[in-house]
């Protein structure tokens, strides 16, 4: 029996123990994909005896992963062929390597496993995967991979990644162990902040595009720390999502920095298990603040097992009167109408956002992008900002318009009229 020696870091397991037949990963540098690569081949003409079909965009990335396989596996290999790119072992698997600058990639062939790598490179990827390689499939119900570092979202990697026919896994470096904080922190200082959350962080962003938040500023706006007031008003910012809900805790400083976003939460399970992570965390850390709420206007619609709004549940679990609640039923400002008051308020340094409180909604504040239209672009995986929204109900809770903004600015700053 042939085994195969493979020490799989905490990202790679979590591939492996979640995949389903179609994947892709979407991963940052040095995350280690191109090794799970090379075990997936294994594992399919070691294990299984069975064919493999291996793609990349251009031919001279075949050559490091077939030396790494044929330097590997010498015991075991039954014959190589580098003019056909075929690679027989002796179990009777076999893989070959294909450049998908070759518009016949695949066609004709048959295999249990399917493995892109560098998909992002490849320009017309779609194409390829619909018309090419699926097909090469059909006869073993095999299984496909696709691995990727995000190159902006006009892109055929970007629409693969969020097609719902694939499982989506995202890795960033530190994924791998081998690659430290330490190291990480060393290339953040002198790369940009999109380049290093592209290149590093495994997130899609657009770095040709105008941003959602366009004086947004990470060493401006964001501080490692902030330090906590006990006479500061301090709201409970909600947005209520069938996936996840959220809530980020801001406090407002009338006398010399403005809004802080001091903590937040993300919890799978509804109003009811954010609001009790919320006391929980409160009790855990010594937070009695008389808290305000403030939040998405959807709030108020009941829920078909309790009979309740998210509100009402708040005001229960909570124990906050009505008497603090912002007004919550009027229609929720548009998105594009929120990117003109917070960029007024950034440009007047009026928000902070602690990083280690609010480390999601940092980046969101970061990465997120407008629509044609003016207005946040959303999806359901990389740019969900949900905590993005609730950050815009906490700024609208003190701004209604552009001059509150100013006057607001007048009098913390001491601005000239």
């Amino acid at each position: 029996m042939i085994k195969i020696q493979f020490k799989a870091h905490p990202g790679q397991k979590h591939i492996l123990s979640n995949r389903a037949r179609f994947n892709t990963a979407n991963t940052g540098r040095q995350a280690g994909k191109t090794t799970l690569a090379k075990y997936l081949i294994l594992e399919t003409v070691v294990i299984d005896k069975e064919q493999v079909g291996y793609f990349v965009p251009q031919y001279n990335l075949i050559k490091p992963i077939w030396d790494s396989l044929v330097s590997r596996c010498k015991q075991i290999i039954a014959k190589k062929d580098w003019t056909s790119k075929t690679i027989k072992f002796k179990t009777g698997g076999e893989v070959e390597f294909w450049s998908m600058e070759n518009p016949n990639a695949g066609r004709s062939r048959t295999y249990k496993r399917v493995i892109i790598d560098e998909s992002s490179l490849q320009k017309n990827l779609l194409d390829i995967v619909d018309q090419n390689l699926l097909a090469t499939l059909a006869i073993k119900q095999g299984d496909f991979y696709a691995f990727g570092t995000p190159k902006g979202l006009k892109n055929d990697w970007y629409k693969l990644c969020h097609d719902d026919n694939y499982t989506h896994f995202e890795l960033d470096s530190t994924a791998n162990p081998a690659f430290t904080q330490e190291e990480l922190e060393v290339i953040k200082k002198k790369i940009s902040d999109k380049v290093f959350l592209q290149e590093y962080k495994a997130k899609f962003v657009e770095l040709n595009e105008n941003a959602f938040l366009n004086y947004f500023d990470w060493n401006l706006h964001t501080a490692e720390q902030l330090e906590w007031s006990l006479t500061d008003r301090t709201i409970l910012c909600f947005d209520f999502n069938y996936d996840d809900t959220t809530a980020t805790i801001l406090q407002i400083d009338k006398e010399e920095m403005g809004l802080k976003f001091m903590k937040e939460f993300r919890v799978v399970g509804g109003t009811r298990a954010l609001c009790l992570a919320i006391k929980k965390w409160c009790a855990d850390n010594n937070k009695n603040y008389a808290f305000w709420v403030t939040g998405d206007r959807n709030g108020n619609r009941k829920e078909t097992n309790s009979n309740s709004s998210d509100y009402e549940i708040i005001r229960q679990v909570l124990s906050i009167p009505y008497t603090r609640f912002y007004d919550t039923r009027s229609m929720n400002f548009q998105h594009s109408f929120s990117r003109d008051i917070i960029n007024e308020c950034l440009m007047y340094n009026l928000i902070k956002i602690c990083r280690k409180g609010c480390p999601d909604l940092a980046i969101e504040c970061l990465s997120a992008i407008p629509t044609a239209e003016g207005g946040l672009h959303k999806d359901s995986k990389d740019h969900k900002n949900n905590l993005l929204d609730g950050f815009r109900y906490g700024v609208h809770s003190q701004f209604a318009s552009i001059k509150m903004v100013q006057i607001f600015a007048k009098r913390i700053f001491k601005l000239e009229k």
